[in-house]
């Protein structure tokens, strides 16, 4: 008979044995059994998560989240919220970020006081490292497009932005519902406060939608203002293309676009319209859209709870990966940017903090401008060609809508949508002048620049004869 000694060792190799059959039959773990043995936890590792596609991602109002049969939609600051602005003493949040940057949550580092002038941008321009391209000396007319979302057909910030002495977010919001602020009336007046700057240029509307700065040489710049009737990329194409075409009959040859905004597929603009009153920023919706599709993935597969962290993620992925058009390479606003080739076209990198920029800037046509703040790169900004000033603006007034050109006591704005209009605004002036910087193979002489997020007057120096 053995004895216990005997009998409890085999108990152990049978107890053994028996965990060592009962994890074979879990398949989706690997178990390291050191750990067991030695009486330490052990440390459990993932095999993977199944494979997730973007067809399998729902919209929160219902159907797909990509549906391809809606197209691709234009989409600007005022539309992913309304609030493009910054005011003074607000949390510091990314607008329309799908997630947050370092940095993100702190307070504005600069007060009102400390934020740049439009015309601070004007100095720059006449600065000795540009005297050679002669900025100032226009010898023709040239044509200014500012193609963006321009709310309810107003094409100025009205005169009732101007008048309080402390303006809150929530008037910023009921501003732009009554359509007396808007997004591409924002640009154009960061536009019209570099140009008043220059001190050779005296502005004229000659409609609702066009003003004419005429240097006191009687050399013009059009400054066109383009409200698509539609966001989808195929009616702004078409009118972009017509607006191109009407100022060509003009006897306008010098033609410089600004795009302000980026491109998603309009099924997630709408999805994220739907939903605006319950999450208002895309940074919400983004949030919850992700969350609820990480739940409804995790449901239909019978994954365990402590594997939403890295579903999450891989959704958040793939979402991000999502911005920018249904079919890129052959868009609608594309083909009239590729009919149009004579045409120098500049966009906003955009807002998300990324590594690329987003489309339209991604397209080798277009001049991609990232925003600095004003020395450094701006955290919100994605990577771009060549980097402009894009934060922090004060409000200006350079059209004196209230009687004088005071700013707004405590209102800021940023982004690469207040960049780009800067290198536009520079592509234009040269143009009109000797056109130095103009267009190499039909593409714009800044956008070959060896390096990414270049200053603009290194970027000169390197791409311009």
């Amino acid at each position: 008979m053995p004895d216990d000694k005997s009998m409890k060792s085999v108990k152990r190799h049978f107890w053994f044995i028996l965990l060592i059959n009962l994890i074979s039959c879990v398949p989706s773990l690997d178990v390291d059994l050191a750990p067991v043995i030695e009486g330490k936890p052990p440390e459990l590792q993932v095999n993977g998560v199944p494979d997730i596609d973007i067809n399998v991602l729902t919209a929160l109002a219902s159907g797909p989240l990509i549906d391809e049969n809606l197209g691709s939609c234009i989409t600007s600051d005022f539309q992913l919220n309304p609030q493009p602005y910054r005011v003074v003493g607000a949390p510091y949040r990314v607008v329309g970020a799908p997630y947050r940057v370092v940095g993100a949550e702190g307070k504005l580092e600069t007060d009102y006081s400390a934020g740049l002038a439009p015309d601070y941008l004007s100095d720059y321009f006449q600065q000795p490292f540009f005297d050679r391209l002669e900025l100032n000396q226009p010898s023709k007319d040239v044509a200014l497009i500012v193609l963006d979302e321009f709310g309810q057909g107003s094409f100025k910030l009205a005169t009732e932005l101007f008048e309080p002495a402390d303006i809150s977010a929530e008037m910023l919001v009921r501003f732009e519902q009554e359509g007396k602020s808007s997004h591409g009336a924002l640009v154009l007046n960061h536009i019209n406060g570099i140009l008043a700057g220059l001190g050779s240029y005296k502005p004229a509307w000659v409609s609702e939608n066009r003003l004419e700065w005429t240097h006191e040489n009687g050399k013009k710049i059009i400054l066109q203002a383009v409200a698509p009737s539609d966001f989808n990329t195929e009616v702004v194409g078409k009118e972009l293309g017509q607006a191109i075409q009407t100022l060509k009959a003009e006897g306008i040859e010098a033609i410089v676009v600004n795009m302000s905004f980026v491109i998603l597929p309009c099924s997630i603009v709408k999805d994220f319209v739907l939903n605006k009153l319950v999450y208002p920023s895309l940074f919400d919706y983004f949030d919850y859209l992700i969350s609820e599709n990480t739940r409804a993935f995790m449901n239909d597969q019978g994954l365990p709870d402590f594997l939403s962290s890295e579903v999450s993620s891989r959704i958040s992925d793939l979402i991000v990966n999502s911005l920018r058009p249904v079919n890129p390479e052959g868009d609608p606003l594309r083909q009239t940017i590729l009919a149009n080739p004579d045409t120098l076209y500049v966009g906003a990198a955009g807002n998300f903090g990324r590594s690329v920029s987003a489309y339209p800037a991604y397209w080798d046509e277009v001049l991609a401008v990232s925003a600095s703040s004003p020395i450094e790169k701006a955290e919100f900004s994605n990577t771009g060609k060549v980097m402009f000033t894009g934060a922090w603006f004060r409000l200006s007034n350079p059209l004196g809508l209230n009687g004088h050109d005071l700013p707004v006591a405590n209102l800021i704005y940023a982004g690469t949508s207040f960049a780009a209009p800067g290198v536009s605004l520079f592509s234009a002036l040269d143009l009109a002048a000797k056109g130095a910087c103009g267009l190499k193979a039909n593409k714009p002489r800044l956008s070959f620049v060896t390096k990414e997020d270049l200053p603009l007057e290194q970027a000169v120096a390197e791409a311009c004869p």
